[in-house]
C-alpha cells in the first residue's frame, strides 16, 4: 500500500463556544464550507488538552504545535506575545 500524497494546504479549523454534538445535530443543515471540512477532512472527536486550564489563544497555539504551553510565545498573564530571548 503507497502512503497518500501530502497536501498542499492544511487548514485548523477551531470552534470556541460551540458544543461537539452540535456537529452531528446540524450537519444535515449544513450546505458548505463547514460540511465539506467534517465529510472530507480530519475529524477528531476525542481531542484533547494535556493540562486543566484552557485559555483561547494560548490554547490555540498549542493545537497545531504539539508544544506545551510554556514552550509558546503566549502569555496568559499579559494578555499577549512574549520576546522569549529576553524572558
Amino acid at each position: 500500500m503507497q502512503a497518500p500524497a501530502k497536501p498542499k494546504l492544511v487548514v485548523l479549523l477551531v470552534v470556541d463556544q460551540m458544543r461537539g454534538d452540535y456537529v452531528d445535530k446540524f450537519l444535515h443543515q449544513w450546505t458548505g464550507g463547514l460540511k465539506r471540512l467534517v465529510e472530507e477532512g480530519a475529524w477528531f472527536r476525542d481531542a484533547a488538552y494535556p493540562y486543566a486550564a484552557t485559555e483561547t489563544c494560548v490554547g490555540h497555539s498549542t493545537i497545531s504545535t504539539e508544544r506545551s504551553l510554556r514552550h509558546t510565545a503566549w502569555s496568559p498573564t499579559i494578555g499577549g506575545t512574549v520576546d522569549l530571548g529576553r524572558v
